[in-house]
């Protein structure tokens, strides 16, 4: 697995039309490479500055998504195996989630399910803490 993150520049009108329309960065993210594989990605901020994040099971060549949205055509891309392997039982971790939390819904008249969004923030919560007992316990 590999961790690579490309330094948004918000300067430049592609980068801040992918900001207002995710897709564009979705786009760029799969064409990086031939291979179809599975990879997660996700804009995030450090120290003020935005961040392309693509975690990818593969290498991904980026240069061209950092050309479209970043300063230049560098990125940076490291092994995700070390982190992965210090994970052990019992271990514990601090993280951040950011989530898009829906629920399955029965639509008669389209005859068929459907994710809508959770909106009310109260619910969210209590959504997330329902589901504690479905979390991995490392």
């Amino acid at each position: 697995m590999y961790l690579s993150r490309i330094k948004l520049n918000a300067a430049r009108t592609q980068t801040m039309r992918a900001l207002a329309a995710p897709n564009v960065f979705h786009g760029a993210v799969e064409s990086c490479d031939e291979s179809g594989g599975r990879k997660l990605w996700r804009i995030d901020t450090f120290g003020g500055e935005q961040y392309l994040l693509v975690l990818s099971e593969e290498q991904v060549d980026l240069t061209n998504a950092a050309e479209q949205f970043g300063y230049d055509s560098t990125y940076d891309s490291k092994s995700y195996d070390g982190l992965l392997e210090r994970i052990t039982s019992g271990s514990r971790w601090q993280f951040r989630l950011i989530a898009n939390p829906t629920v399955q819904k029965y639509d008669e008249k389209k005859a068929g399910a459907g994710f809508l969004p959770i909106l009310p923030r109260n619910i969210r919560a209590s959504g997330l803490k329902s589901r504690q007992k479905n979390t991995a316990l490392f």
